[in-house]
């Protein structure tokens, strides 16, 4: 407020306090004291320089202040970065936090220009290759470019969990292989603390590409905290062995196939999680079709018709197109019946997308949906925007799967 009024005196004296710290139950996670805040230190030296006095030293100083969590926000906050540039051309945080303040403000050419200079002149920046492959994927679509600045954010900021969604996204949406995706989420340095949701993501990866022991090993001595609405390890557990059941039958290995299938729901000692909640994982549609499918290619059929029964009774959400199949494998329902129960529940999904509820998962159905009325391109289309957001419910492995 001083500073909007010009009165850098009293502004400075703010800005030069040092002030006490607090207890670490008082204050967010991460958060520093406004004496080590970059932005601080740069709006100090703005003012000394207003008021003619010597500023180099507290804008270097600011430079070689931590940006984490450093959200630069208002609009004083421009004329202070750019000055700190005039003063230090070669300044990569303030170029960083100057980018930051641009791509929020929906400037992405403009941030990618100040962010390229942070990384030629100060490349270990936290955060900077995250922003910028999110910037190159998000906006630009440029996953290749997207996928160097991820790949390239790793040695400076290893533990970052967002540089290794953008390089499973990336990977992903560029059709490589899940090998290629398993070695890059490996790359995280501690795999034995690494985020559940990198943990799911590379035990559906190591299924995908057929490592089915490396998958479940991952579940071993490890707590999966639970998400309102986000996804359950028991649904990635139950899929990792309906794919190696599945994988089973392919290859002609009916009889451990089937022991598969019937043993998903049975506790594993080690697991807790396998003491109970299963039942909702295996009673889905998409479970039920898929054992259909093992079973009735080992040769069970009388059982396969069970599984494919119980499967066209889930008609909600994105299990729709599973009861769909199932009901066909049963010779059920006229196809101008099941046009008008696709066609509507798209018309559902397409309601909730442009009323802001769009997320992987209801891209993901949206593609299945497409693809059973028979518009692969619209379906492909789906797909590729279930990988852009933020995985839900296993939708990214999904939608590869699918597409």
């Amino acid at each position: 407020e001083y500073m909007r009024l010009g009165l850098y005196h009293p502004a400075l004296e703010v800005l030069s306090r040092k002030y006490p710290a607090s207890p670490p139950d008082r204050s967010e996670p991460g958060s520093v004291l406004p004496q080590d805040h970059p932005l601080v230190a740069y709006y100090r030296a703005y003012c000394k320089e207003k008021l003619g006095l010597e500023a180099m030293d507290d804008y270097a100083a600011a430079s070689r202040l931590s940006t984490s969590y450093v959200f630069p926000n208002s609009a004083e906050t421009v004329h202070v970065l750019k000055a700190a540039l005039h003063a230090r051309p070669s300044d990569g945080t303030a170029h960083y936090l100057l980018g930051t303040f641009l791509f929020s403000r929906g400037l992405t050419d403009a941030a990618l220009q100040e962010w390229d200079q942070a990384r030629k002149v100060q490349p270990n920046i936290p955060v900077l290759h995250a922003d910028i492959g999110i910037a190159l994927l998000q906006v630009r679509k440029d996953p290749q470019g997207a996928l160097s600045a991820f790949q390239d954010g790793v040695a400076v900021d290893p533990k970052n969990r967002e540089l290794y969604v953008g390089m499973d996204e990336v990977l992903s949406i560029l059709q490589r292989p899940a090998t290629d995706r398993v070695q890059a989420l490996e790359r995280y340095p501690d795999l034995a603390q690494m985020p559940s949701d990198l943990v799911y993501e590379l035990a559906l990866n190591r299924a995908e590409a057929g490592d089915f022991d490396g998958a479940k090993r991952l579940f071993y001595n490890r707590f999966f905290p639970r998400e309102e609405g986000g996804t359950n390890v028991r649904q990635i557990w139950v899929e990792v062995l309906l794919q190696e059941a599945l994988s089973l039958q392919g290859t002609g290995h009916c009889e451990r196939a089937l022991r598969f299938g019937k043993n998903l729901g049975v506790e594993v000692p080690g697991l807790a999680f396998t003491h109970d909640g299963l039942e909702p994982m295996l009673q889905s549609a998409r479970t039920q079709y898929l054992l259909g499918i093992l079973t009735s290619g080992c040769g069970g059929e009388g059982e396969a018709r069970e599984h494919f029964e119980r499967a066209a009774k889930e008609m909600h959400g994105d299990q729709i197109t599973w009861a769909y199949a199932a009901a066909r494998k049963l010779g059920e329902g006229s196809a101008n019946e099941w046009k008008q129960k696709l066609e509507a529940a798209l018309a559902h999904v397409e309601v909730r997308s442009k009323t802001g509820s769009k997320d992987s998962l209801s891209m993901y159905a949206a593609g299945c949906i497409e693809v059973a009325l028979g518009d692969r391109q619209e379906a492909d289309q789906a797909f590729q925007q279930a990988l852009l957001l933020p995985d839900r419910m296993m939708a990214h492995h999904l939608s590869r799967l699918a597409g």
